[in-house]
């Protein structure tokens, strides 16, 4: 198995694409306060590595 990549900052598509077939992914969402309505710039910005599974915090900008 390779080396688990750092998808930190990357848009949540590409960050997927990048981490491959064989990791598990869960995903959470979460949205600063200030922002009124969920844009599509959506971007990793906290990534946990367990083993055999990688947890994405992402927010929307």
């Amino acid at each position: 198995m390779n080396k688990i990549p750092d998808v930190v900052g990357f848009e949540l598509k590409r960050a997927l694409e990048m981490i491959e077939p064989n990791w598990k992914t869960s995903i959470k969402e979460t949205n600063s306060p200030k922002i009124k309505e969920v844009t599509d710039q959506c971007r990793v910005i906290k990534q946990k590595n367990m083993e055999h599974h990688i947890e994405l915090v992402v927010s929307y900008f």
